[in-house]
């Protein structure tokens, strides 16, 4: 659940934009481009706050689980409960590694870099001996 969250907030910082979040509109007008990428941003916001909210429901049940079995498993419950800390951790690494490798995709793939460098042309250089007089206008 913290990973979808860190995910969709990373998403937003970079101006990315996942796949869940697409929207097709044909128009490419400027302005339909904007309000795509606001329809876009919103539709990640919502995400991040159904998210919390559902991270929130999770931990209620998760600490009443805890007492739960606090009581019953009395003086074990220490040991236990430092070995699901350890295989919660190895599968948290491994969750945020595969979403670390998804930001770097999509940021290859939504960043656009020109294929070629503009070139500039030499600047003008007058080489003749052709001096000009001031003008004469008045206004």
């Amino acid at each position: 659940m913290k990973g979808n969250i860190y995910f969709n907030l990373q998403c937003i910082q970079r101006k990315l934009t996942p796949y869940y979040a697409k929207i097709k509109i044909p128009s490419s007008s400027p302005a339909a481009k904007h309000t795509l990428r606001n329809a876009q941003t919103i539709r990640i916001k919502d995400e991040i706050r159904f998210l919390h909210i559902k991270k929130q429901q999770l931990n209620h049940q998760l600490f009443r689980l805890h007492l739960s079995l606090a009581e019953a498993w009395d003086k074990l419950w220490p040991f236990i409960q430092e070995r699901i800390e350890e295989n919660l951790q190895k599968i948290i690494k491994s969750k945020y590694k595969i979403l670390d490798s998804k930001l770097l995709r999509l940021t290859q793939q939504q960043t656009i870099t020109p294929n070629e460098p503009h070139l500039f042309f030499p600047k003008v250089v007058n080489n003749t001996n052709i001096t000009f007089s001031k003008p004469n206008w008045t206004y």
